[in-house]
Parts: structure tokens; C-alpha cells; sequence
């Protein structure tokens, strides 16, 4: 369970994580049957869950796999997770802004050493794709008010990787991939029911 609090800019802040039964939890045969016959799958790395998510990278098999940095690696090692996890994924998505300039410059760098397509979302300054020694930068769609950025970015990531598996042009994933989820509450539409301890 994540737990999220909203800025008055309506920009998520992540207060704590509970990693429940991800803690434990372990592919088995079932769930690694799936990811094998997957023509697009889409995962997340954070460190809470190290454990749990190395037994999904040991079931890659099938078609395109994307990998979602939510956390780069440590703060002994800002990159430690994407040096260890980029070989076995074929895009690479973050979260950063136009502040973290040395960090898109290294990831710029590791992507052109692994031949790896990574797609830098920059909230209102757009999106960058850094594919090997060329870069991509496409700028953010208008939104008229940003009520609440939860699900911003898996919403890039389904749009973008919906039209890359099927081969267009790198701007054109770009384009498809604009975040629509800014302008109400939550990462999806939902009537919200308020909610009671005693529920």
C-alpha cells in the first residue's frame, strides 16, 4: 500500500509505503507462464520490494518489457538499480525534473552504453527519450488545472508503450504517451466514497 498526500499544486508527495504481501510474495509457475506469453509487460523497481521484484526479472522471457524507476538505486548509489536492472529491460521510464540535468546526462550515457531506450518524464517541462546517442523531447500537453499527478505517469507509460510495440517513429509514442489523469483525483475516474474506520 502506497500512501500519498497532495501538494495545493495538486503534485503528488509519497508519505510511506507497505510493502504487505509483496514482502513474501514469489513468481511462481502460473505467474511466470504469464510474463513469458506477455507481448508487453510493464514493472516497477522501488526498494522495498528488491525481493519480490528479482523473481520477476528471472521470469522475463516474452515480448516488450519496461521497467518503471521509481526508485534510480541508493543514495550511496543514485543509479545503482538502473545499472543493475536496464540490461534486462528494453525501455527504461523516470520520473525527474529539469533540476536533475547531471542525472540525465548519465542516463544519457548508460543508455547509449546499453543500447536502451530511456524515457524521462519532466512534469510540465514535457518528455525526453534518450535512445542511444539520440535524443527525443517532445513538450508537456496543457492542462488547464492540475488537480492531482497520481497515475500521471503510468498513463505516459501505457500511451507510450501501446504505440512503440507497435514500431512507430519515437515521437509518435512520445505524443501518444501525454498524460490525460492531471485533471481529476486519483490515477483513474472514480466516484469516491468517504472512508470510515469503522468501515
Amino acid at each position: 500500500m502506497q500512501y500519498i498526500d497532495r501538494e495545493p499544486s495538486g503534485e503528488r508527495r509519497f508519505v510511506r509505503h507497505e510493502a504487505g504481501v509483496l514482502a513474501a510474495h514469489r513468481q511462481d509457475d502460473g505467474e511466470r507462464a504469464l510474463l513469458a506469453r506477455s507481448d508487453v509487460m510493464i514493472t516497477t523497481v522501488f526498494t522495498q520490494i528488491l525481493a519480490f521484484f528479482d523473481t520477476v526479472v528471472a521470469a522475463l522471457r516474452g515480448g516488450l518489457c519496461a521497467l518503471d524507476y521509481c526508485n534510480l538505486g541508493t543514495r550511496a548509489e543514485p543509479t545503482a538499480y538502473v545499472e543493475r536492472y536496464a540490461p534486462h529491460f528494453d525501455i527504461g521510464f523516470f520520473g525527474l525534473t529539469v533540476a536533475d540535468g547531471a542525472l540525465i546526462e548519465r542516463l544519457a550515457v548508460m543508455s547509449a552504453a546499453l543500447s536502451r531506450l530511456f524515457v524521462v518524464t519532466l512534469g510540465p517541462a514535457g518528455a525526453l527519450a534518450l535512445d542511444g546517442s539520440r535524443r527525443v523531447r517532445r513538450p508537456a500537453v496543457p492542462v488547464a488545472r492540475v488537480v492531482d499527478t497520481t497515475g500521471a505517469g503510468d498513463t505516459f507509460a501505457a500511451g507510450l508503450l501501446s504505440v512503440h510495440a507497435n514500431g512507430c517513429a519515437l515521437e509518435a509514442p512520445l505524443d501518444a504517451g501525454a498524460a490525460a489523469t492531471l485533471g481529476h483525483m486519483g490515477a483513474f475516474e472514480a466516484d469516491l466514497v468517504p472512508w470510515s474506520s469503522s468501515s
